[in-house]
Formats: structure tokens, C-alpha cells, sequence
């Protein structure tokens, strides 16, 4: 008797490299997705009997201000604090500009919701 290897799929994975791409954010991920874009129209012109091709990626959240990691406070004492340091649960942690920009954000929907139940 003979063990015979069968396969359903075969994948081959292309990773887009970032070298030159000096922007930072939205738009090194933009250059990057246009990277990725072309890599595949080169392929489906270039390549006979491929089936299909698709664009993932992956990645982390950053900071618009300070471009951190993106991480929130998560835990909250009684009165709303996070671990009793005077930070709102969901508040950024990275950076002031950040957690400014989300108290007004937050100020402003408390304010409409306010509105909208008087």
C-alpha cells in the first residue's frame, strides 16, 4: 500500500515591500494597498492558469497625533475614572492631543444625546 499526499488548494503568498514609501498612516497604507494592487494586475496578465487572486493585509491602529500603538483604557472605578487616574473608560492612552480630541468628541455626543431625550 502507498500513502498518496492529495491537496484541495495550493496558495502562494506575495508580501508588498514599503521600501521608499516615506509617508506615514492612511497614506503608507494607501501606497501600500497600490503596491498590492499592481503586484496583482501584473500577475493576472503575466500568469496563465491562475484561479483567482485577492488583497489582504494586516496591521495595527496607530495614533493620528503621536502614530503609537493605539490602546484605550479599559478598566473604571465607580465614578467612571479608569484605575483612578481621572481617565474615561475608551479614552486613548497614548498621548494628550488624543485624549483631548476624544473628551470633545465625547463632550459633543454626551450634549446631542442630551438634545435628543429633552
Amino acid at each position: 500500500m502507498t500513502k498518496i499526499f492529495q491537496t484541495e488548494s495550493v496558495y502562494v503568498r506575495v508580501d508588498v515591500s514599503d521600501y521608499f514609501i516615506l509617508s506615514r498612516g492612511t497614506e503608507r497604507a494607501q501606497a501600500l494597498l497600490g503596491r498590492a494592487q499592481l503586484v496583482e494586475e501584473s500577475i493576472k496578465r503575466h500568469v496563465d492558469d491562475v484561479a483567482a487572486t485577492s488583497i489582504e493585509s494586516d496591521g495595527d491602529y496607530s495614533c493620528s497625533h503621536c502614530e503609537l500603538e493605539w490602546e484605550e483604557w479599559e478598566e473604571a472605578d465607580e465614578e467612571g475614572s479608569a484605575a483612578g487616574l481621572g481617565f474615561m473608560r475608551g479614552e486613548p492612552m497614548c498621548c494628550d492631543a488624543a485624549s483631548e480630541e476624544w473628551r470633545e468628541a465625547k463632550a459633543k455626543r454626551d450634549a446631542a444625546g442630551k438634545k435628543a431625550s429633552a
